[in-house]
């Protein structure tokens, strides 16, 4: 079994430790699914990765040196770090020391393509920010993770008090009656008939209707399980609960939660209820969803995958359980798909994004001129205490210490000198031919043509970063934005204005 260690790295208050738990969890998913087991986990908190100047980070490769690991997995490519040139440094000695580096949420392949997506990853990460909406609902599923209270409504029966579900007895009489009528056989219009005649309210102060009982009826919360990202928020009573997503996006804890409904009495009214709808059960979708994890609702709401029956055929699309707002999923697909063509797959693109690449390379590879004169300087520092160490042995003799100090800095010569190296020689391993790079997309090219659904899949992420579906329209977020704008303004990076 392979033995490797996670890293991972949050920066801002903008993000939390819920975001490096999240990390932590995709890291170890990923690592559970190809047998590899992990050791240790580094993480920095509140630190940038622009520099490798990270306490965790400098152990993590101080502890590479000792052979203890031979795989580091990090979420993605910026979690590693933003600095070009500081990762390929740390890459190379981690290379060197046969140390592999793998990512969980980015779908990049040991040979020349995946390489070449890596590098313009790497390469224009300082011009794009992390997709917060993202790690906002990671720190919300870590919370889930807890039982804590996720915001909203809480459903009837339930007080919140620091975070956590408290049982209000006034309103749990009404839950538990409503489970006894209903589990008696009654019909949803008599328990709603009864409730309102009592003068019962639902927590949003409103009346009850058919789907206010479906929902108290299906809500596991009254039996203790506590069930994450399943079903849409409820806003002010108004909620359909009869949708699920798929079961790996849900998170289930059970008895974690104070009851207010038995187990029995609660099975026995779900299970009447499921026999009594008119609706198939089955409600997970065996499509492949394309944008899965990159669609949100312009009310900043994650769109997740759904399915509806019309008795005789499904359709399927993208729903915001927040405000209700959905998209087909082919249509959503299809704008996805061929507007990712135009901007980066046709040949005015694929013409003009060598160049700007290579222009942006070369200003960030002109900018560590004082970097490699530091090198240089270090270098020749070293190089004159070797010598003095030298002239002390030949005067005083051999020593435990003068041997040892000998050793260190020849250590830290050879070191400066690999990294000289590499700066020196930086430009010209990571300036992109334009056939290269048309060698590599054209296999991305195939599939989008082809609409092939399941390997557009393993790419697009790298690619898009977010997309925003609005009630009049839809926006695209592109991962390497400075590109993007730059060819939709018909510009030739270095060389002017170049219309198609």
């Amino acid at each position: 079994m392979i033995k490797a260690v996670a890293y991972t790295r949050f920066s801002t208050d903008m993000q939390s430790s819920d975001s490096t738990e999240a990390q932590v969890r995709e890291i170890k998913k990923y690592a559970c699914s190809r047998d590899i087991e992990i050791i240790k986990v580094y993480s920095d908190e509140a630190a940038s990765g622009k520099t490798d100047n990270r306490p965790a980070f400098q152990h993590m490769l101080s502890d590479a040196k000792t052979g203890m690991f031979n795989m580091i997995i990090v979420h993605k490519v910026d979690r590693f770090g933003r600095d070009r040139y500081d990762s390929a440094i740390n890459k190379a000695q981690l290379k060197r020391l046969g140390v592999q580096l793998q990512y969980a949420a980015q779908h990049l392949e040991d040979n020349p393509e995946g390489r070449l997506m890596e590098g313009i990853l790497e390469s224009f990460a300082q011009y794009y920010s992390e997709n917060l909406a993202t790690e906002t609902l990671k720190g919300l599923k870590t919370k889930a993770y807890r039982a804590e209270f996720n915001g909203g409504v809480p459903p009837l029966g339930y007080d919140i008090i620091d975070k956590k579900y408290v049982i209000n007895e006034n309103e749990a009489k009404v839950i538990r009656l409503i489970f006894q009528m209903y589990g008696e056989g009654m019909t949803y219009g008599e328990i709603i008939e009864a409730c309102n005649r009592k003068g019962y309210k639902t927590k949003a102060g409103k009346i009850f209707v058919k789907n206010s009982i479906h929902s108290i009826l299906s809500n596991e919360k009254y039996i203790g399980t506590y069930r994450y990202n399943k079903t849409p928020s409820r806003v002010y009573g108004k909620r359909n609960s009869h949708k699920s997503k798929a079961p790996d996006d849900i998170i289930v804890l059970k008895d974690v939660i104070p009851q207010i409904v038995d187990k029995a009495t609660w099975n026995l009214s779900y299970t009447r209820m499921v026999k009594n709808s008119k609706r198939k059960a089955q409600y997970k979708s065996k499509a492949t969803y394309l944008l899965s994890g990159l669609v949100y609702c312009g009310c900043d709401a994650p769109m997740n995958g759904d399915k509806k029956n019309n008795g005789y055929s499904s359709y399927y699309y993208y729903r915001c359980y927040n405000c209700g707002n959905l998209m087909r999923k082919e249509n959503l697909e299809e704008f996805a798909l061929k507007t990712l063509y135009d901007t980066y797959f046709t040949d005015y693109a694929i013409a003009n994004l060598v160049i700007m690449l290579n222009f942006h390379l070369r200003q960030s590879f002109d900018s560590k001129d004082e970097e490699i004169k530091a090198i240089k300087k270090d270098l020749n520092r070293v190089e004159v205490e070797i010598n003095n160490v030298i002239n002390a042995i030949t005067v005083v003799g051999i020593s435990q210490a003068l041997g040892d100090k000998l050793k260190d800095l020849e250590q830290c010569r050879n070191d400066l000198r690999h990294d000289l190296l590499t700066l020196q020689n930086h430009v010209d391993l990571h300036l992109f031919s334009e056939d290269e790079i048309k060698r590599n997309l054209i296999i991305y090219k195939k599939h989008i043509e082809d609409r092939n659904i399941e390997e557009c899949k393993k790419f697009i992420n790298n690619f898009i970063d977010a997309i925003i579906v609005y009630k009049d329209n839809t926006d695209i977020k592109f991962t390497l934005d400075y590109i993007t704008t730059a060819l939709g303004r018909g510009v030739t990076v270095g060389v002017g204005s170049a219309a198609p």
